[in-house]
């Protein structure tokens, strides 16, 4: 691996919540958006929660203006969520049975090197674009600058994670996932994959 050690971030932050989510068994309805219309937080590390398609909440890193206002010297990260409103869709949710899948779950990971510019928050919407079944969800979960990435842009790494429904998946389907989503990821984004 390149991406060695690193100090707690948002992504790791978002990472705790969503095993939160997992243990509720509450994941797979859960949305995460970009938040950029909320001015105190960072545009870039921060998103919106929906569960079921109802906005739950918000997290994120505070704004480094924000910080520097407020004389904060260490990144600061907020979390608010409406518990009365997750509790009332999870019950809500738990009273249609949905049975455990039959087949394993795939994961892989990738690199991709994009404008540091371009929100990261675009990548798992242009994935939600690709339209394949077979993607189960997608996650971000780190993004870094420096050595080996050029200047002006940034290394993402996202996991995707694919499932079928009605069989074990093979290599050549799960490559055919990858590459649709990184043809995508390509044209609308100007996404390439990294390589060391």
């Amino acid at each position: 691996e390149f991406w060695g050690k690193k100090e707690f971030d948002f992504f790791d932050f978002k990472s705790i919540l969503e095993k939160g989510f997992q243990i509720l068994n509450i994941w797979n309805d859960v949305e995460f958006l970009d938040a950029q219309e909320i001015e105190f937080l960072h545009p870039g590390k921060s998103a919106k929660i929906l569960l079921d398609g109802k906005k739950i909440g918000y997290l994120g890193e505070l704004h480094p203006n924000l910080s520097e206002k407020l004389e904060i010297s260490k990144k600061l990260y907020v979390l608010e969520i409406d518990l009365d409103k997750t509790a009332a869709i999870s019950k809500e949710q738990r009273k249609s049975f949905k049975p455990l899948p039959k087949f394993p779950s795939v994961r892989r990971d990738i690199a991709l090197i994009i404008d540091e510019s371009i929100p990261v928050g675009g990548i798992l919407d242009e994935i939600d674009k690709v339209g394949s079944s077979l993607i189960e969800n997608a996650a971000i979960f780190d993004v870094y600058t420096g050595n080996h990435v050029e200047e002006g842009k940034k290394s993402v790494a996202v996991s995707l994670h694919l499932r079928a429904s009605d069989k074990t998946l093979t290599e050549e389907e799960i490559n055919k996932v990858q590459e649709k989503t990184l043809k995508r990821l390509g044209l609308a984004l100007g996404a390439k994959l990294r390589t060391i």
